[in-house]
């Protein structure tokens, strides 16, 4: 009946309520079992398109007519083709700034190794990051960051084991946008730390200087990719070792490792 109390998990936004999703999953989505809103910014699910499943309205995905969807990690997923970027996330850098302390994962599938393969691109004239594959056809992906305060550094790198899906997260507990702000930079693997962009000087590598939008998964070679993203998700927050694999990987915590999904 109408004026009653709210019920979590029936759809509908009562009285005390910030979100009802109707479902009451615990902060594996936008909307937690309180009905609060949770940490998740941006979620791309790539269920055949680029919708954003986040708290905030306004950020669906670009895809390019090169990204099609077929069987992926967790229903559908995108796979990157063609040379230009497959996908866009406009307006990122507006998000990161008003939430310095951000976490981004998603899962990433590559059949072949290429070189200059770029997964995830943020990088501006004096701030952001990238991660990429370089100039040779190897199992390593590479970090450079950029940040007011004197960072510019290709500090970063990792192995990376084509054919099977991985879970990839980049981890940045900024306070700020100024110089003394920031923060170091992790770079997690299935959950296991496997790199580090060293900040010394707390250099804000999330600034005004960073690209406005975010691109992923595209080669500056002119070849055609065969890489596969999946659930692609940005979190306004940092999670200890079982919150990260709960909270953005969608595993399970269990003896003091991630079981992965």
């Amino acid at each position: 009946t109408s004026g009653g109390p709210a019920v979590c998990g029936d759809g509908v936004v009562g009285p005390g309520e910030e979100c009802d999703d109707g479902n009451d999953e615990d902060r594996t989505d936008a909307c937690d079992n309180n009905c609060k809103n949770t940490d998740l910014l941006l979620w791309y699910r790539l269920e055949g398109d680029g919708q954003n499943s986040g708290a905030l309205a306004g950020y669906d995905a670009m895809v390019s007519g090169a990204l099609s969807f077929i069987g992926g990690k967790v229903g559908m997923a995108g796979r990157c083709a063609g040379s230009s970027v497959n996908i866009t996330i406009p307006d990122l850098r507006e998000v990161l700034l008003q939430n310095p302390s951000m976490t981004i994962g998603m899962w990433v599938k590559e059949d072949t190794v290429l070189s200059w393969t770029n997964v995830l691109d943020t990088r501006g004239a004096l701030g952001g990051f990238e991660t990429y594959r370089g100039v040779n056809a190897e199992p390593t992906l590479n970090t450079c960051a950029d940040g007011v305060g004197g960072l510019s550094t290709c500090g970063a790198s990792f192995q990376f084991v084509p054919g099977q899906w991985h879970h990839l997260a980049w981890r940045y507990a900024g306070t700020g946008t100024a110089a003394g702000q920031g923060a170091p930079l992790e770079l997690f693997l299935d959950n296991e730390p496997v790199g580090m962009v060293d900040n010394p000087n707390l250099a804000a590598i999330i600034n005004p200087d960073m690209a406005q939008d975010a691109t992923l998964c595209y080669s500056n070679q002119g070849t055609n990719l065969e890489v596969q993203i999946d659930e692609i998700k940005v979190f306004g927050a940092v999670f200890d070792p079982p919150g990260q694999c709960e909270v953005v990987l969608g595993g399970s915590w269990q003896n003091g490792a991630c079981v992965l999904p």
